[in-house]
């Protein structure tokens, strides 16, 4: 590390407002759906399995104690082989001085000893330097989600899909049916990693989660569906200044390509319009045709891709 700069762990919640501010300036400056973050939402974001903080979160100060860069070391599941996820992010004012460089073999090394034969990351379309950074480094493109957006989801009105599907919210006590619904849909798609009910509880106590906008789909009294909306937005804002993230959807594979995934996708739509709330978005894999075509119909647009990069260890 560059001798004016110190790598340290996020040991204590200060750590997090830190990781935040860094976060926020740097995310800040080039992308047009930023909104900046809370200290408590790293927190959150990090505190999961296989995540030990004190050591797979580091946090570069320069040498007046000044934090200037973050990185994480997050696993990797449904992978044929050992493999951790890395994030990164260099505050703005200290760029083209080494210490992205040297912060990515800083995590590399914490990812080998952890046992990973490689590591991943994302970087979207909008970063051409970070992507030429990556591909220098022996990083080559895998894959790409796509950033879809609506703009004006107040102009949804009534049913769409289905009719034959009922709703209910997902409470607390339906944390183990949801992790298991999600798990049954998802368990070994690219980058997917196992849910826990407790992960439910985690996410209902965060400031973004909002009740009505978790829901299960129901036909003839059998889960068939979920959907969950979560409200982001500045920190202290109105319901009304969120954008709706979709969070979460599927729909179990009997029960396919007969509208259910569209009719339970517009009840959140609704429920959030009639919040206030105008704009929603979510990512969704460019490999998953059916689901693309769903979100266009819906009048989902792509706003930019994020691209997945891969690097062997050796």
């Amino acid at each position: 590390m560059n001798r004016e700069m110190s790598v340290h762990h996020a040991a204590d919640s200060s750590a997090f407002e830190e990781i935040a501010a860094v976060y926020n300036a740097a995310n800040g400056l080039d992308n047009p759906d930023h909104t900046d973050l809370d200290g408590d939402y790293f927190k959150q974001s990090y505190s999961i399995p296989d995540v030990d903080i004190t050591r797979d979160v580091m946090l570069v100060r320069n040498k007046i104690g000044r934090a200037v860069a973050f990185g994480a070391i997050l696993p990797v599941m449904g992978r044929a082989y050992p493999s951790s996820l890395l994030t990164m992010y260099v505050h703005p004012a200290f760029r083209q001085a080494g210490i992205g460089s040297q912060l990515l073999g800083n995590l590399i090394a914490g990812a080998q000893d952890k046992g990973a034969s490689k590591v991943t990351c994302n970087v979207p379309s909008f970063r051409p330097a970070a992507i030429s950074f990556l591909e220098k480094r022996g990083f080559r493109p895998i894959r790409e989600w796509a950033k879809l957006v609506h703009t004006d989801i107040g102009n949804i009105h009534g049913q769409t899909g289905s009719t034959k599907l009922t709703y209910r919210t997902i409470e607390d006590r339906d944390a183990g049916k949801w992790a298991s619904l999600q798990n049954s849909l998802f368990k070994g798609s690219f980058n997917y990693r196992e849910v826990t009910p407790e992960d439910y509880v985690r996410k209902t106590q965060a400031d973004t989660f909002c009740r009505d906008l978790a829901l299960f789909g129901l036909c003839e009294g059998h889960t068939i569906a979920y959907c969950i909306g979560t409200l982001l937005g500045p920190m202290g804002s109105q319901v009304g200044e969120r954008r709706l993230v979709i969070d979460g959807i599927g729909v179990t594979p009997h029960f396919r390509r007969h509208g259910f995934g569209s009719s339970i996708l517009n009840e959140i739509l609704v429920r959030a319009a009639s919040m206030g709330v105008k704009r929603s978005e979510l990512i969704v894999d460019t490999v998953d045709f059916p689901a693309s075509m769903m979100y266009k119909a819906a009048c989902y647009r792509e706003r930019y891709k994020r691209i997945w990069y891969e690097c062997k260890l050796t």
